[in-house]
């Protein structure tokens, strides 16, 4: 089932979620985590330090980092494409995820 996330949507925690609503929600969690944010596991997330790229050139350095650390932290889900659609005010990406569940 392929899912398509995106990281403006607000996220909505249900602490009763099972099987691949579970998934996406994992997913989502990890899209929107910031690295050395989360006591006791600084490597979850994504770095807030990107390379200074645009468009194509960008998407496709997140691609990697978003699939190695889906991979890592859900390897239930696969990514199957990253495309960033804005950088909002206080430098946060707004970016479309395709992931397979």
């Amino acid at each position: 089932m392929v899912i398509e996330i995106n990281t403006i949507d607000p996220p909505e925690i249900d602490w009763n979620a099972v099987g691949k609503e579970r998934i996406i929600q994992n997913v989502r969690n990890l899209l929107q985590t910031v690295r050395y944010d989360v006591p006791y596991d600084r490597t979850l997330g994504l770095s807030a330090d990107l390379p200074d790229e645009s468009g194509e050139g960008l998407s496709a350095v997140l691609l990697n980092l978003v699939s190695e650390l889906i991979s890592r932290k859900e390897p239930r889900a696969t990514v199957l494409s990253v495309v960033v659609n804005a950088i909002d005010a206080s430098g946060n990406l707004i970016m479309k995820v395709e992931v397979d569940v």
